[in-house]
């Protein structure tokens, strides 16, 4: 594949026509080596043996008419339909124990996404003290900047997983709260981690 610049012209033609004299006395050698690897690697395509990928390639391609290719991807389709189906009845298995062994309960799920939403916000309020001092403060060196500015835009992981029942009903709760202390709040969706830090802090 021919490389180009922005403006849509190869770096070979630009060097090709370059009136430095040092790259017109090298550049037609290295011209003629590419020209020279080109043709070879055309050569060493056309009558290498297959790699194990390009063997599968033309097998699902070009040799699905040969009765012992289409023999093989008929037994190819009943694997795959088997693991398939081992890997649903893995999965099943899996909710299973997760459900019976050592779970939380709902409660004490809604608590720790509590104490989690509490935790990240002075994670996230902490990161951005040290973004704004770091951008003003004469003698902070550029690595510590780079470093600030990189947690600044991941400062605290997310959690995974949609909200527990209890912790449903607990964001009505947080949302009336918020309501009753002159928060804007919407009915649905997410509840912003400021509002949930400040519930937090009154309760």
């Amino acid at each position: 594949m021919t490389v180009t610049t922005a403006e849509g012209v190869s770096p070979m033609d630009t060097l090709s026509q370059s009136t430095d004299p040092f790259i017109s006395n090298v550049f037609p050698d290295v011209q003629t080596g590419k020209s020279l690897l080109d043709k070879l690697a055309e050569v060493i395509a056309e009558n290498a043996p297959m790699t194990g990928v390009q063997a599968l390639t033309w097998a699902m391609k070009e040799g699905k008419d040969n009765p012992e290719i289409r023999a093989f991807m008929d037994q190819l389709r009943q694997v795959e339909e088997q693991a398939k189906e081992l890997r649903t009845r893995m999965v099943e298995k899996a909710k299973e124990l997760n459900a019976s062994e050592g779970t939380l309960s709902t409660e004490d799920e809604a608590a720790a996404r509590e104490k989690f939403a509490s935790v990240k916000n002075d994670v996230v309020n902490k990161v951005k003290a040290m973004e704004a001092y770091v951008q003003y403060a004469p003698n902070v060196d550029a690595d510590t900047k780079a470093a600030v500015k990189a947690l600044a835009e991941r400062p605290a992981p997310n959690l995974r997983g949609g909200s527990t029942p209890a912790a449903t009903n607990n964001n009505q709760v947080i949302r009336e709260w918020a309501r009753a202390n002159g928060y804007d709040v919407n009915d649905r969706g997410r509840i912003s981690e400021e509002i949930v830090a400040a519930y937090n802090r009154a309760n």
